[in-house]
Formats: structure tokens, sequence, C-alpha cells
């Protein structure tokens, strides 16, 4: 904490993460979301699963939790929401037909092409990507967009140069590192990369 933010002092603040879920990163592995958990509690912070702000209201937010309704005296209360993609979604389904799920999000090939359009490639927040090994998406943050930026650079790449489609492996886009509890308390929801070019034929 000391190291991330140099302004607070970590003996007079109190940091509550109320989450309505079971588990903090939920669209990530579990073993990723309990690495964050240490991490977090590590550094102070109380995590409050399966909880929902009911009130507030000057200097005070009731929160229900399984055990019943929690009061936490605060002066400052941070309200996050997850982000909408981009209408570009959209426009692309008037312009090619493709399919998007009901957040938005365009739903791709395992080579992030869209359907009848291969020369489209879509990575990050914007896509669906289920090709996985659970069949879960992709999460929209920075690390998955870019290591899915790599591939299809590289894929690219290789048939400009009349080589074969490289193939992807599922389990290279879930390794999402876990590194510093910054890193982990980021939103990076609006990282998404749109790549287009001329048609290519797959072998």
């Amino acid at each position: 904490m000391n190291n991330a933010f140099k302004q607070l002092d970590p003996q007079k603040t109190r940091i509550v993460l109320v989450d309505p879920g079971d588990r903090v990163l939920r669209a990530m592995p579990e073993e990723l979301s309990e690495a964050a958990l240490v991490i977090l509690e590590r550094d102070g912070i109380e995590y409050l699963p399966q909880g929902r702000v009911q009130t507030m209201r000057p200097g005070e937010v009731v929160i229900s939790s399984p055990d019943g309704d929690v009061r936490v005296q605060t002066a400052t209360l941070i309200w996050t929401a997850r982000m909408k993609p981009s209408h570009l979604g959209q426009k692309l389904t008037e312009a090619t037909g493709c399919e998007v799920d009901c957040g938005g999000r365009v739903i791709v090939n395992p080579d992030f092409s869209i359907p009848s359009h291969t020369e489209i490639r879509i990575a990050g927040d914007l896509c669906n990507y289920s090709h996985t090994v659970n069949g879960k998406p992709l999460p929209g943050m920075a690390a998955p967009a870019k290591q899915a930026g790599t591939f299809i650079g590289k894929d690219i790449a290789a048939i400009v140069a009349a080589r074969s489609a490289i193939s992807i492996s599922t389990a290279w886009l879930w390794c999402t590192p876990v590194r510093s509890p910054t890193c982990m308390a980021s939103n990076f929801s609006d990282a998404w990369a749109y790549c287009c070019g001329p048609s290519f034929t797959w072998p």
C-alpha cells in the first residue's frame, strides 16, 4: 500500500472492498482470484463478499450481507461499475451481420476474426472470445487484450508472408500474472484493439 499510494497513511486508513459476488475478479480463474485476495488482505484491505449497498448518507454506508446489514463509517465512497462495450460492435453487426452477445460484445472465431469476414479481427473488451478450456469468455482486461493483439499481429504477418496460420493456445491467453495490488485493482476494460485489412485465404 505504501508503494502504490504515497499520500495514504495505512495506519489511519481503512479500505473496505464490497463485492456482490462470492470472489474477487470473477471473470478470472479461481486461482487468480485467490492470489488477488491474498494481496489485498496483505495490504490491509477488508473484503466483503456478497455485499450490496442499501443506503448511503453523509459519513455512512449501509451494506447488506449474508450475515446481516453492515454499517461502514466513511468519508470517501468510490463506486465502480463495468464498462459498456463500444458502439462499434453494433456498427459491425449492421455492416457484416456478425453476432453480438447480450452485452454488445462481438462473438469471434478462434482466430479473433468474425464469421464471413476473416479480414476483420477483434480483441479486448469489444470481443466475446469463448474458445477457452472452460468455455468462459476471456475477461475484457489489458493483459488478455495485449496477448490477443500479439497473436493477431503474428497471425496476419504469417498470412501475408504466405506461411500457414499459427495456432493459438487458450491456456496461454488465460495466463494473466498477478504482480501487485495496483495491477489487480486497476480497471483496463477500455483497452481493445480492432484490426482490419485485406481479405485473407486460410490454408
